[in-house]
């Protein structure tokens, strides 16, 4: 042991497990800061994740909505030819009627369908 200046004793094994006191403290600390950065980065990378997860479903929500409004443009396309179809058969149809009657001798006057 040796005296101090102020008159504190000190003994080198009172220095040593100071010293190995703080080598304890600052090791804790340094793995509570790695525990820290690692829980910060898997936080990180599972908001990334989850964020491109969202872009795309979105994504394929934008597609599902736009093949939604094709299927509906081709049907209601359909439909149209469809009715186009039977108008022109409609009207061949009365035409031939009205070939008929008249090849008969009816009067097309007597047919409210054909004026």
């Amino acid at each position: 042991m040796y005296k101090h200046s102020s008159g504190c004793r000190y003994s080198v094994s009172d220095e040593e497990e100071k010293k190995r006191n703080a080598e304890l403290l600052l090791a804790k600390t340094k793995e509570q800061l790695a525990r820290k950065e690692a829980q910060y980065t898997q936080e990180m990378e599972q908001r990334q994740q989850a964020e491109l997860t969202m872009r795309n479903v979105q994504m394929e929500l934008r597609a599902a909505h736009n093949t939604v409004k094709e299927v509906r443009f081709e049907g209601l396309l359909q439909y149209c030819t469809a009715m186009a179809l039977v108008l022109k058969c409609l009207c061949t149809a009365e035409i031939h009627i009205a070939l008929l009657l008249s090849c008969a001798g009816y009067s097309l006057f007597f047919f409210p369908l054909f004026q």
